[in-house]
């Protein structure tokens, strides 16, 4: 009777090599959008300054994958051209500006009372943002639009 001794730990070894192999070469790429021009710090960012860029590397959780959430949305900070973009990179666009004139609304089932009004702070849309009006008197305001607040109780 013959014998023959085989080594396993070569074959363990192949094995292991193999499988990191098919995980390398089974890695897909995926679409994420960025920008095709540099973006200022406050710019607010339109459809037609992205396009998309297919990435094999690992994605931070912070990666913007969806074009919907930087349309419309204004930098933080300059951004490059065909970079990944980060959720810390974008803000909401300020539509009001402290000191800046605006129409304030104060409205009750049975009333309803517009008066000027001085923006006290900047403000992004849906944002509570603080008012003055008359002489002295200073309310809370949710931003309805671009020249128009709700007075909150």
């Amino acid at each position: 009777m013959l014998r023959v001794k085989v080594s396993v730990l070569p074959l363990l070894l192949w094995a292991f090599d193999a499988s990191a192999d098919d995980r390398a070469h089974s890695a897909q790429a995926i679409g994420i959008p960025v920008l095709n021009r540099q973006i200022k710090a406050k710019e607010i960012i339109q459809a037609e300054d992205l396009i998309e860029k297919q990435v094999k590397d690992k994605i931070s959780s912070q990666v913007i994958r969806d074009v919907d959430q930087i349309i419309g949305m204004s930098a933080k900070i300059t951004l490059i051209p065909g970079r990944p973009i980060l959720t810390t990179h974008l803000t909401c666009p300020v539509i009001i500006e402290k000191g800046r004139k605006i129409n304030a609304l104060y409205k009750k089932p049975s009333l309803s009372i517009e008066v000027q009004a001085i923006a006290q702070q900047n403000g992004s849309l849906g944002q509570k943002i603080r008012i003055k009006h008359g002489q002295n008197n200073v309310a809370f305001a949710k931003i309805l639009d671009q020249n128009t607040v709700l007075i909150q109780d």
